[in-house]
């Protein structure tokens, strides 16, 4: 991955736990996240759009899951797990741990993180795409560095933590 980014500053979330709820017969959080952005953005694709959304997480041995089913965090496993399908462009992602433990440092504090590798496979031909993603979680504490990968290349946006409080 090369170190060349572009800073959006100007992008931020606002994410907390609001309640549990039981979906399914299993025990998710509510997160609540709230986005701003510049009214003119054109990379709309980096981050989410503007105003307040609700998602559901809970852990599945290991996994952060959605309550779609599907995996948003490995945190046992170095073996490649399926995450998502994009059908639009024809890819399927999958991650994997790659660390254990890596410092991870930001605007927050330093966060000895786990390290999920997210990679891109073609559905035509199983062609493994060179852009590699990380998202850096820390116990206890969340999501605290995502090194978003561009499919085709090297280039990614980096979104990270700068402030948090526990309650």
């Amino acid at each position: 991955m090369s170190d060349e980014f572009t800073d959006y500053t100007e992008i931020s979330d606002s994410v907390s736990i609001v309640s549990k709820e039981v979906i399914d017969g299993n025990t998710f959080y509510k997160f609540k996240r709230i986005s701003t952005r510049p009214s003119d953005d054109v990379n709309r694709i980096i981050g989410y759009p503007n105003g307040e959304s609700n998602y559901f997480l809970r852990d599945s041995i290991g996994f952060l899951i959605d309550d779609k089913h599907e995996i948003k965090f490995v945190n046992n496993s170095f073996d490649a797990h399926f995450i998502y399908n994009c059908s639009s462009c024809d890819v399927n992602f999958y991650g994997k741990l790659i660390n254990e433990k890596v410092e991870v440092f930001t605007e927050a504090g330093n966060f000895e993180c786990l390290d999920m590798e997210l990679h891109a496979v073609s559905i035509e031909d199983n062609h493994t795409f060179p852009g590699r993603s990380h998202y850096y979680y820390s116990d206890g504490v969340g999501n605290i560095r995502k090194d978003i990968s561009w499919v085709s290349s090297d280039k990614f946006f980096e979104k990270r933590l700068v402030s948090y409080e526990v309650q």
